[in-house]
């Protein structure tokens, strides 16, 4: 996954290199200035959703951890039922 990371970073790199270049050429061009800009949105908006999913993990794995904590509890009160159940008989 973090190769494609940093394909996808240096894949814009090069790409907004590439405008820049044709920005400085031809200033007056208010295409390449708008796509430039289409391009660093798409840039901010990748780098949200992958924020997103790194939070989202996170959330994951703490609910993971509730999950087996309280698992984990469960099965102490059987085992302590199961005592009890046999001191009784």
């Amino acid at each position: 996954m973090e190769l494609s990371k940093l394909k996808y970073q240096g894949d814009f790199l090069a790409a907004s290199e590439v405008i820049q270049k044709w920005i400085e050429a031809k200033p007056d061009n208010k295409e390449l200035k708008a796509v430039y800009n289409y391009l660093t949105s798409s840039y901010f908006y990748v780098n949200n959703l992958e924020m997103s999913l790194e939070e989202a993990k996170i959330r994951i794995n703490k609910l993971r951890d509730s999950r087996d904590d309280a698992l984990q509890t469960a099965e102490d009160y059987k085992e302590f039922y199961k005592q009890i159940q046999e001191k009784q008989i």
